[in-house]
């Protein structure tokens, strides 16, 4: 008996030192390569973090970070200059200089390929997105002892994805049960106030449009406030001409009619941003913008940067109320921009362009407005 329960004490106390240990494993048991994500989302939402974002693995491996997502992301080490140049994969580093991946427009089917980089002295190695300055991660590279192994560091990049889609979720569900504000207008009609998708404190999007279908009345006004660091835009219509090689979203104007929108035509805000509180103030900062709608209609319109994450809405303009006085006439139905899937034509010609032309010039304009 007493050996017995010597045995189970033993085995006890060996299966608490696993758990204590975190799941990891001895270095030389670890894989050659670890993979990791460099973001995540699903249509409407973006998730800007490195998955996970703490890694430990031993001298000589190799992590792989790959691209589920379509929000483009660098994999940085060290301060990228106007010099710098992205580095080829696979790669190596020790620790020392300058290391980045290029802008990485990921994809959900796997078609992306990793950068990866091999670990070549031990040390603890911080890293970031050059985009997104909220998201950065390190990793841990040792001689020996502990490490992490491929599914402890599946398990945590999976509870850490599912927790923060869950919190831009719930802070989508809450703008979502939220009417547009409704303002009377000296001049005639009503300004109905519509959200461009919020940030959370972790740098992740929500990358969506409140409400994302608002209906309204020939002669009203939409305004549309931005309410996060993250540059959107608000366009309706095609880009004319179509977007080329090293096409710059950031360099199209703010454009639109004098006298209000008819369905016909572009219209582009510009890049819309809102500082964080205590940020110093941008005398260039696009916060609102707002456009007057003439005719009725349905008109779809969509954010230049994010259409390929689904970032699209519609506007329903219905006629104005015939006068008592005359006889009433055939209801005015305007004409609609883009069909239920022109936004995603718009957004692949967006991303192939940009992607044609390098990503070097967004990376920098983009970074400039977070």
């Amino acid at each position: 008996m007493k050996r017995i329960l010597a045995a189970l004490l033993a085995a006890a106390i060996g299966a608490f030192a696993l758990v204590g240990a975190g799941g990891t494993q001895p270095a030389a048991a670890q894989a050659a390569t670890i993979h990791v994500d460099a973001g995540n989302g699903e249509p409407g939402y973006a998730v800007n973090a490195f998955l996970p974002e703490t890694l430990t693995i031993a001298t000589g491996t190799t992590v792989a970070w790959h691209f589920p997502w379509i929000e483009p992301h660098t994999t940085t080490f060290g301060t990228v200059t106007a010099t710098t140049k992205p580095a080829a994969s696979p790669a190596t580093y020790d620790g020392t200089g300058v290391l980045t991946s290029d802008l990485t427009f990921g994809n959900p089917n796997g078609s992306v390929k990793p950068f990866e980089v091999k670990f070549t002295k031990a040390g603890t190695f911080k890293y970031t997105c050059e985009i997104h300055p909220f998201m950065t991660g390190s990793v841990t590279v040792v001689n020996g002892g502990n490490v992490d192994s491929q599914s402890t560091v599946n398990e945590r990049r999976t509870n850490n994805y599912v927790n923060r889609l869950g919190e831009l979720k719930s802070v989508a569900a809450g703008l979502a049960a939220q009417s547009a504000a409704v303002t009377p207008m000296a001049s005639g009609g009503n300004k109905y106030t519509l959200t461009i998708g919020p940030a959370t404190r972790a740098g992740d999007d929500v990358m969506q449009f409140f409400p994302a279908a608002a209906k309204i009345t020939a002669g009203d006004t939409v305004e549309w406030k931005a309410t996060a660091p993250t540059p959107h835009t608000v366009t309706f219509g095609p880009i004319t001409p179509p977007p080329g090689p090293g096409f710059d979203p950031f360099a199209l104007p703010p454009s639109k009619p004098a006298a209000g929108y008819d369905g016909t035509g572009f219209v582009n805000s510009g890049i819309m941003t809102a500082s964080p509180p205590g940020a110093p103030a941008d005398p260039n900062e696009i916060k609102s913008f707002e456009l007057k709608f003439t005719k009725a209609g349905t008109y779809q319109y969509y954010c230049i940067l994010h259409a390929d994450q689904a970032m699209v809405a519609t506007i329903t303009v219905e006629a104005a109320p015939t006068p008592p006085t005359r006889a009433p006439g055939p209801p005015n139905t305007g004409s609609g921009q883009q069909g239920g899937d022109g936004w995603m034509l718009i957004a692949g010609a967006i991303v192939a362009a940009i992607v044609a032309g390098g990503g070097s010039v967004l990376a920098a304009r983009y970074r400039a407005t977070r």
